[in-house]
């Protein structure tokens, strides 16, 4: 069997929302004479700070897209059960750099 055609689709909601908290840790060494002791003779000390922010993302989805495909498919039929092997060739959105490329094995019961 073989095939070739076009498969649309269409989403009902061409925008979603993603929220994500998003973390920020600074460390940095500071000098102060009050940290000044026989084991810290510089008076050395860190400033450690943490900050957390809810951000919001939109991902943009296809509203609507075509699709061309090619298929080619093997099988034979055993009584009611069909054995078959099934490979197809499309290309979202007409975007030829990224071909998706699809393999099927299965076994299909036919009444």
């Amino acid at each position: 069997m073989q095939s070739i055609g076009f498969s649309a689709t269409n989403f009902m909601n061409d925008k979603k929302d993603h929220f994500y908290d998003e973390t920020i840790n600074t460390s940095s060494p500071y000098q102060d004479t009050s940290l000044i002791s026989p084991s810290n003779p510089n008076g050395w000390g860190w400033n450690n700070s943490s900050t957390t922010v809810t951000k919001k993302d939109n991902i943009d989805n296809y509203q609507y897209y075509v699709t061309p495909l090619y298929s080619f498919g093997i099988g034979f039929r055993i009584k009611h059960f069909v054995p078959f092997m099934n490979a197809e060739l499309s290309f979202f959105n007409f975007d030829i750099k990224s071909p998706l490329v699809k393999a099927q094995v299965g076994l299909r019961y036919q009444f």
